[in-house]
């Protein structure tokens, strides 16, 4: 079980949970199993400037207010665009693994495909797969084994809407390379949860994010 701190202060899972952000990842944390939480973003970028993430959270939070929420009006078209580019990533993601002979979920794909890459290995795996059941064995080495999970793929940018391609409340559990956000709501509202890593693997349901992430910031 993870430790929760709130400014340097051990606090309950339970506590954890009420909490609008929820940060997960070493780089930041220090520690795999430490997990930290802040009342808001704000709270969270003034400790986030202390590190080599401090622009990229602020930079997120400032596209967030100036440019991404504005485009809410032409959703029918983002929509469109996005359906179209999240089903070609899966597609290409799926193909990549026939290609070795192997299931999408195997971890020599993701070896493959990130961590042994050359200048010669398409760039076909994005920071983040989304997992719609839960890692079997804690801490987690391995994607979840169970033969009936689906899988999603996110590229890189702002993903406002998982429903559009049916992922909406869907992911339990999550593989991350680099700064990665869940958010609750779609068009990033509600409880936000920061992940950190190179590699990163995690159930969701320490961060009270399982099955009730509606949006993603990928990059």
């Amino acid at each position: 079980m993870p430790t929760y701190l709130h400014q340097g202060t051990e606090i309950e899972p339970t506590e954890a949970m009420k909490f609008q952000v929820i940060v997960a990842g070493s780089e930041i944390t220090g520690k795999e199993d430490v997990i930290l939480v802040f009342h808001t973003n704000e709270e969270f970028s003034k400790m986030a400037a202390q590190t080599r993430y401090g622009d990229q959270v602020q930079g997120t939070l400032q596209l967030i207010r100036e440019k991404v929420l504005p485009e809410r009006k032409r959703a029918a078209l983002i929509q469109r665009m996005h359906r179209l580019a999240l089903q070609h990533k899966e597609a290409s993601f799926r193909e990549f693994a026939e290609l070795l002979d192997k299931d999408p979920k195997d971890e020599e794909v993701i070896r493959m495909a990130m961590l042994d890459r050359t200048p010669l290995t398409p760039n076909l795996f994005d920071p983040m797969l989304l997992y719609d059941r839960a890692i079997e064995r804690e801490p987690p080495t391995t994607s979840p084994q169970d033969p009936r999970t689906a899988w999603l793929p996110i590229p890189s940018g702002f993903w406002p809407d998982l429903g559009w391609v049916g992922w909406n409340d869907r992911a339990q559990s999550v593989r991350f390379f680099g700064m990665n956000i869940l958010c609750q709501h779609k068009w990033f509202g509600g409880r936000w949860a920061w992940l950190f890593g190179f590699n990163g693997l995690l159930n969701l349901s320490h961060l009270g994010f399982a099955r009730i992430t509606s949006s993603v910031i990928s990059y």
